[in-house]
Order: C-alpha cells, then sequence, then structure tokens
C-alpha cells in the first residue's frame, strides 16, 4: 500500500497488530518481533472497518467490534455474527470522536465470562464503562488537564492490563483505569514524525507520518520505549 495507507484504527492484540483504513481491515504478522511487519486484509464482509475489541492471544474470529451508530450510540457485534449487533445509548448521549477497547473477565465471581471495558472521547469528557451482555454500566469519567483545540485527544488504545493511553497533540498519557489510578505523561522527541495512532501491547506502537526530503509524507509505525512498564 505504501504511502496511500492511512490506517484509522490500530489496536495490538497479543502478539498481533490490526489496522482498518476507511475501507478494509488488516491484521498483521508478529508485530513484535524483529521482522518487518505483513499485513493481511481480513474478508471484508466478515469484517467492516470498526473498532476491535479483542482479548490478547485468542483468533479475531473471537473478537468483538464496535462503530458510531447515530447520535450518543454505539453499534457492538461479535466477529462471528455481525447479525447480532446491539445498539447501546452512551451515558452522555453524545458521538463519541474517539474510543477504544478490550475484552477483560467479568468479575471475580464471574472469571470465565467476558465483558467489553470501554473508553471513549466525546470533545468534553474521557468516560470508562463496562458492557456486559446488552447492559451498559458506567464506570467514570477520567479527568484531563484542559485540553486546548491543538492539543486534543488524537487517539486511544486501552490495552488488556487495564491501561489507557492516550494521544493528546504530540504528547503520551496513561492511565490504570481498573485501579484509576493516573500513570503520568511523557513528550517523545518525534522529529520529523507526526503521530497519529498509538497501541500498548508488548511495546508501544506509535504509527503516523515521516516527512521525506521530497515533501511526501510516508507512513511509519514506530516502537517506543514507554516511560512505564507495559504489562499486556
Amino acid at each position: 500500500h505504501g504511502q496511500y495507507f492511512r490506517p484509522e484504527v490500530l489496536t495490538c492484540s497479543g502478539r498481533r497488530v490490526l489496522a482498518a483504513t476507511a475501507f478494509a481491515m488488516y491484521q498483521s504478522s508478529d508485530g513484535f518481533g524483529t521482522a518487518p511487519l505483513l499485513w493481511q486484509a481480513l474478508p471484508r464482509k466478515d469484517f467492516p472497518a470498526a473498532v476491535p475489541l479483542c482479548q490478547d492471544d485468542v483468533p479475531v474470529e473471537q473478537c468483538f467490534f464496535a462503530r458510531p451508530h447515530g447520535d450518543g450510540q454505539l453499534a457492538v457485534w461479535p466477529a462471528a455474527n455481525h447479525s447480532a449487533e446491539d445498539i447501546l445509548e452512551l451515558p452522555s448521549r453524545r458521538p463519541w470522536q474517539h474510543f477504544t477497547g478490550v475484552q477483560l473477565p467479568c468479575g471475580e465471581h464471574e472469571p470465565h465470562r467476558r465483558c467489553l471495558l470501554l473508553a471513549g472521547w466525546d470533545g468534553e469528557r474521557l468516560p470508562v464503562l463496562w458492557i456486559h451482555g446488552q447492559e451498559l454500566t458506567p464506570s467514570f469519567d477520567l479527568p484531563l488537564p484542559s485540553v486546548e483545540t491543538s492539543n486534543a485527544v488524537r487517539a486511544m488504545h486501552l490495552n488488556s492490563a487495564g491501561q489507557l493511553w492516550l494521544l493528546l497533540g504530540k504528547e503520551l498519557m496513561a492511565w490504570d483505569v481498573l485501579r484509576g489510578e493516573y500513570i503520568g505523561r511523557w513528550q517523545p522527541d518525534w522529529q520529523d514524525f507526526t503521530p497519529r495512532l498509538l497501541c500498548a501491547g508488548r511495546r508501544l506502537l506509535v504509527a503516523g507520518t515521516r516527512s521525506e526530503s521530497n515533501g511526501f509524507e510516508l507512513p511509519s509505525l514506530l516502537a517506543l520505549k514507554p516511560f512505564v512498564e507495559l504489562h499486556a
């Protein structure tokens, strides 16, 4: 795809990386080895462009997917059955500009059942919520520093350890949403790289574009050593 490959969603799931463009979903080879990534296009009828909600190290066919649906609603469905789509009302009834999620055990009393933990940015608030079956349960809103337009939430990723990573302009911020604890902020030296997406799996991957001397923007994927240990 070269310079025309423009992912809009990036998700780390175990050793895989999933990327969605406006047209298709792609699955990578081992995203945390040393070899260059190889991308496989997934069947579009089964995997439309959407946000994957996965459990680590399970086939993508066992993921859930979600996409915005109308104003203040979210459509969620299992990969194995797109016709089993649930339409859920978001608590704020404001559309989410960005959101992310992961499959986790439903709790100590239901360790073998999987629930969905989601976080979303609606332009003002950053709510965290659980989806248990067809029931949506708000948990809390994460406090953010005052966000200017130039430093708004650009991308986010929630990993299986409950670490929520945000791209705020060109800064990175992390929360432990399972404990409700703020981890910290980080301003990498991006040089000629413009960050656009991120995912925190076994490493912190950041997708974006790198400025070339000929004026072209070349899609690139960086692996960063974060300021905090990753537990995905």
